[in-house]
């Protein structure tokens, strides 16, 4: 049967909302039919479709994998149960999906995730980390504190521990709530541990209470250690977000000529934030910047900031060597032509 009689096939189906046909039908297509299916199941969102899907979880062909993620995210709450319980299979690659798919979820998957934070599983608890820290709720954030605080009742080896700490810790750094700072503070202390994630999300957070201990840790190191220059980084990181809350447009516009890319990247961003035409003018200039994601976030900028003075050289940056910047280019351009 050729892929057009499929789809024709397929397409009977979805009219009628044959969702047992279509089932039927995962079992016999080819690759682009299966995919098809799939999508077609998560947008109808019946939750006989989730037994099915969830055995494909992890499929060896990667737009279908992804595609059974983003179905079951969309059949929502129905999938939650059955995902939980593939948060620990012995293929990693099931796993990541499965904790991918509970984060399309969102709200209706927290409590079950907060609740596999005690699991006794090492992976249940990692990917359940992951998992919340990418839905970003509040609700979370204790749970998460208190998984760190008390380290780990369950015996396990010091990758498996640090493993799932690590996850933790970057869900904190996501969900960015300033009670974290404190735990993750003392976190800094143990030398062995995650010290590079925890310098990362301290910066990330940006609270100030990480200032003294980031500078600390500048002085204890040495020259050129990934631990110090990411020190450095997450202090100039708490330095953006405080311009960005004073609004210090002068001290970002100056960061836009750092010699780090990341300080120029977070400075282009912060002024898309404040939406000043005075960052206009410096913007445009960045839009020369030789990294590309300095380059993004300034045109990301200007279309925030909506100005008639960055249409031409925004044009001239349509040929840009990234396609993301192309594409984001193309975006504000059109933003902007259709207010002037």
């Amino acid at each position: 049967m050729t892929f057009e009689s499929n789809i024709l096939d397929v397409k009977k189906m979805e009219s009628k909302k044959n969702v047992r046909g279509l089932i039927e039908a995962l079992k016999e297509g080819n690759d682009d039919v299966v995919k098809y299916i799939i999508n077609v199941l998560g947008d109808m969102g019946d939750e006989r479709a989730v037994p099915p899907l969830i055995k494909m979880l992890g499929h060896l062909n990667e737009d279908i994998a992804l595609a059974v993620i983003y179905s079951l995210g969309k059949i929502g709450e129905h999938a939650v149960e059955p995902l939980m319980q593939k948060l620990n299979n012995k293929n990693k690659t099931v796993q990541i999906s499965a904790a991918m798919a509970l984060s399309l979820i969102g709200k209706p998957a927290v409590d079950p995730l907060i609740q596999a934070l005690k699991d006794r599983d090492w992976r249940v608890r990692k990917n359940a980390a992951f998992s919340l820290g990418e839905i970003k709720d509040k609700k979370a954030v204790e749970p998460l504190i208190n998984t760190l605080k008390n380290g780990d009742k369950h015996i396990c080896h010091e990758y498996e521990l640090n493993m799932v700490k690590e996850n933790v810790i970057i869900a904190l750094g996501k969900i960015g709530s300033n009670k974290a700072v404190p735990i993750l503070i003392e976190s800094l202390e143990n030398e062995n541990f995650c010290d590079l994630t925890v310098v990362k999300v301290l910066g990330d957070i940006g609270d100030e209470r990480a200032v003294e201990p980031l500078k600390q840790l500048i002085i204890t190191h040495p020259c050129h250690s990934d631990t110090r220059i990411e020190a450095q980084l997450a202090l100039d990181n708490i330095k953006i977000k405080k311009m960005k809350k004073e609004k210090d447009l002068a001290g970002l516009i100056i960061l836009l000529e750092h010699k780090d890319w990341q300080v120029r990247e977070g400075a282009a961003a912060a002024l898309g934030t404040i939406e000043h035409t005075k960052a206009v003018t410096p913007l445009i200039e960045t839009l020369k910047d030789e990294n590309e994601r300095v380059r993004l976030n300034a045109v990301l900028a200007l279309g925030r900031i909506k100005d008639e003075r960055a249409i031409k050289p925004l044009k001239q940056l349509l040929n840009d060597d990234n396609e993301f910047v192309q594409d984001s280019v193309i975006i504000t351009l059109k933003k902007l032509e259709n207010k002037f």
